[in-house]
Formats: structure tokens, C-alpha cells, sequence
């Protein structure tokens, strides 16, 4: 990782392997990508994508990695995510860090959120949790085909400076993002998008 190698003790990803079954089985079969997508107007990037004859064994284990994340699993994926924003802008500009919110479950705290906080730690910049949730949808699911009516806007807190980097946990189809960055654009404020998987 360069000049960015400090970013978390050597051992969160040892650790999380030996301590989570589900994220040693992602990590060892998710494909390392620095992947760019297009969502309407809005880029998103990830670190991993999904592997196809393994994806629904992938999406049980991410929702059994969702369910009990251990630290040293958020540290790993922060690590990565991190690493992938770095080389999207050659360099750490970032003012702060900022979860993509949860869609129809409404956690304040979601993966996405727990994940962002991880990794605002590790770049050593600000985390807000500025973006809360407007869902109407009847599932219990984020997934974009089942939480139609997601919705983002800014909570009582607003981003402190001009840059930020937005993370999500699975980035489907990047409509969540979408949602997120327009509330940024209204602020004037430049957003970089990182999934850790798409």
C-alpha cells in the first residue's frame, strides 16, 4: 500500500480469518478489482467483485459476516476500501468519511456505517453520519429490487469540508449512491464512492 502501509496493524486481515469463517471464505474467493461504474451521472468504485460460480455462496456469507462483524473483519474491508480511494485519486485528499445508510432496516448503524468508521479511523480524517434514511419500501432488505423508495438526506449534522468519500458494503447497482451523492451535490461538495464489493 506505499506510503499508506501503517493504515491498520499487520494482522486485522490474519486475525479475521482465523477468527471469521465467513470473511476467510470471502477473502479468499471475491475478486480483487479496482472496478469503475456508472450509475446515471455518478462513478462508483470497488474493491472486490463477485465471483459468478461462487456469488450465492459469497452473498450468504456476507449476510452472515453483516449479522456479527468482528473488528479485525471491519478493519480488513476498511483497509481495502481504503487502498481502492487512494488510487482513485493518487493520494489521501479526504476531509471526511461517510456511510451510505441503511435502506429499509433504518439502522443508524449499519455495515455500511460500521465499515466507514473503520475506515475514516485508519485515514486518520473525520467520520460523520450525516445521511439518514427516507424509505417507505415494505421489505426488510437495502437490496435495490426489493427497497425501491430508498431515499437519502442529511440528518442534524452536515459534512465538515469540500471532500468526501462515500462507502458501502455491496453496491448492486449503484442507486444508493446515487441517491447519496445528489444530497452532497447540493452542498457543492465532491464525493469519491467506494464499495467493497460491486
Amino acid at each position: 500500500m506505499g506510503k499508506h502501509s501503517s493504515f491498520y496493524e499487520l494482522g486485522d486481515i490474519q486475525a479475521a480469518q482465523i477468527l471469521d469463517p465467513n470473511f476467510l471464505f470471502l477473502n479468499s474467493t471475491l475478486v480483487h478489482t479496482n472496478g469503475r461504474k456508472l450509475r446515471g451521472h455518478v462513478s462508483y468504485f470497488s474493491a472486490r467483485s463477485w465471483r459468478k460460480e461462487l456469488k450465492p455462496l459469497q452473498i450468504s456469507s456476507v449476510r452472515n459476516l453483516k449479522a456479527n462483524p468482528t473488528n479485525a473483519a471491519l478493519n480488513a474491508i476498511a483497509e481495502e476500501i481504503a487502498q481502492c480511494a487512494f488510487a482513485v485519486t493518487n493520494g489521501n485528499p479526504y476531509e471526511f468519511v461517510c456511510g451510505v445508510p441503511g435502506g429499509t432496516s433504518r439502522k443508524r448503524e449499519n455495515f455500511a456505517t460500521l465499515i466507514a468508521r473503520s475506515v475514516a479511523s485508519g485515514m486518520n480524517v473525520e467520520f460523520c453520519s450525516v445521511l439518514q434514511t427516507i424509505s417507505h419500501g415494505s421489505g426488510h432488505s437495502s437490496h435495490p429490487h426489493e427497497s425501491l423508495q430508498f431515499r437519502a438526506r442529511f440528518g442534524d449534522e452536515m459534512p465538515k469540508g469540500k471532500i468526501g468519500l462515500l462507502v458501502d458494503d455491496v453496491a448492486t447497482t449503484g442507486a444508493h449512491f446515487a441517491q447519496c451523492v445528489e444530497q452532497f451535490q447540493k452542498l457543492d461538495i465532491s464525493i469519491v464512492c467506494v464499495s467493497w464489493i460491486a
